[in-house]
């Protein structure tokens, strides 16, 4: 008889009928991904503490729901990765596009909210930036 163990506690996952390979598998991936996720969560803000922030400390309410926000984004985007559903997929989908732009890709946000109407390629090089300062100035 097979075992199929539990990733990462090594523990012996009971099989039974309702039990499917690929259940057991988008389970032990989502265990993966969220493994991943949670040690490069606790290396970058570690990292950004070292940088004298107070992101991730009990002090540092003041980014709490941003550090929540960015951390369910990482996830998702992991998940995305390998194929997994993920609840901010629909956020993320909502909230951005990707723009085409003589041959590149750029992901632009929505801030707006509304309706995503898709702009003709530009055939000149214009550059526009989202800003009041006149970067064609030189004085």
């Amino acid at each position: 008889m097979t075992k199929i163990l539990s990733f990462p506690d090594g523990k012996e996952v009971p099989i039974s009928r309702a039990t499917s390979a690929e259940s057991i598998s988008n389970h032990q991936s989502k265990k993966y991904a969220d493994a991943l996720v949670d040690d490069h969560i606790i290396q970058l803000v570690a990292s950004l503490q070292q940088e004298g922030l107070d992101i991730g400390k009990p002090t540092g309410t003041k980014t709490f729901l941003d550090v929540g926000i960015f951390l369910e984004a990482f996830r998702a985007m992991i998940y995305r990765d390998m194929d997994l559903k993920h609840p901010f997929h629909d956020i993320t989908d909502k909230m951005m596009y990707v723009e085409k732009s003589k041959g590149r890709k750029y992901s632009v946000v929505n801030y707006s909210g509304t309706k995503i109407v898709k702009a003709p390629e530009e055939t000149e090089n214009v550059i526009e930036f989202e800003s009041d300062i006149d970067f064609n100035d030189t004085n």
